[in-house]
C-alpha cells in the first residue's frame, strides 16, 4: 500500500450523496440523475443491477432509496471499516447503515445516534437482533444542550425555536472509541465534527460524510476536519 493510499485509508473519505440520484424534482434533475448513474457505472462505482434500479422511476424500484444509496451504491465506503473496529453512525435514521455494517462486520461495535423519536423507535426495532449495535437517542453536536426540531426532519438546518425537544451531546462527552465515522446529519456535520474533535485527535478515524446540505460543504468540511487533525480528502 503506497503512502497516499494509506493516508486515505486511515484518515478521511468524503462522499457527496447527490451522486446517488435521489433528486427527481423536475425533468432536468430526472435526466441529470440518470446521466450520473451511467457515469458511475462506467467508472466502476456501481454494478449493472444497481444501474438498472437507478434508471427506473422511484415507484418502480425494487429497493427503497436508502438501501440503494447505502448498500448497493456503497455510499459510505464500508470496506474501510476495521473488522473489529468501533463505528459511529451519526444520523442513523431507521438503521440501514448500522445493520449493513453489523452484518458485514459482526465483531465490530456500532454506535447508532438518532434524535428523532419516530425514527429512533424504528431504529431500536430494526436493530434489536444485532447485539453489536448500541442505539443512542441523542443528536450529536458541538455542545451539550436541549434543542427543538420537527420529528422526521434532520436536526441540522431544521432546528427551530419550538417543536419536539431532544438532547444534543458532544461525542467527546461519551468517551467512546471511534475508528469510523459515518455522518449524514442534514447540515450539522461541522457541529458534530467540532464536538468530536478530541476523539478525532486521539483515534484518527476514517470519516465518511455527506457534503451537500450547504453549498460550501465540499470545501468547508474538509477544512474543518483538517483543522482538527491532518487529513487527506478522497
Amino acid at each position: 500500500m503506497d503512502t497516499q493510499r494509506q493516508l486515505t485509508f486511515q484518515r478521511f473519505v468524503i462522499f457527496d450523496k447527490r451522486l446517488t440520484h435521489n433528486m427527481e424534482i423536475n425533468n432536468f434533475s430526472f435526466i441529470l440523475a440518470r446521466l450520473r448513474a451511467l457515469e458511475n457505472f462506467f467508472l466502476g462505482r456501481i454494478t449493472f443491477v444497481t444501474l438498472v434500479q437507478l434508471l427506473l422511476p422511484s415507484s418502480m424500484r425494487k429497493y427503497d432509496e436508502l438501501t440503494l444509496q447505502i448498500v448497493h451504491c456503497n455510499q459510505y465506503h464500508i470496506e474501510l471499516i476495521k473488522p473489529d473496529g468501533f463505528v459511529v453512525d451519526a444520523g442513523a435514521n431507521e438503521g440501514v447503515f448500522s445493520i449493513y455494517a453489523a452484518q458485514k462486520y459482526p465483531h465490530a461495535t456500532i454506535y447508532a445516534f438518532e434524535p428523532a423519536p419516530t425514527n429512533f423507535k424504528k431504529l431500536q426495532e430494526n436493530t434489536s437482533h444485532y447485539p453489536n449495535i448500541k442505539c443512542f437517542n441523542y443528536a450529536l453536536g458541538d455542545e451539550n444542550k436541549s434543542i427543538f426540531f420537527t420529528d422526521g426532519v434532520g436536526w441540522g438546518d431544521h432546528q427551530a425555536a419550538e417543536g419536539i425537544k431532544v438532547e444534543m451531546k458532544t461525542f467527546d462527552s461519551f468517551n467512546l472509541q471511534m475508528d469510523f465515522l459515518k455522518m449524514d446529519v442534514e447540515g450539522a456535520e461541522e457541529s458534530v465534527l467540532m464536538g468530536a474533535r478530541e476523539t478525532i485527535k486521539k483515534y484518527h478515524p476514517v470519516v465518511a460524510m455527506s457534503a451537500y446540505h450547504k453549498k460550501d460543504d465540499v470545501v468547508r468540511l474538509p477544512s474543518v476536519l483538517d483543522s482538527i487533525a491532518p487529513y487527506q480528502c478522497k
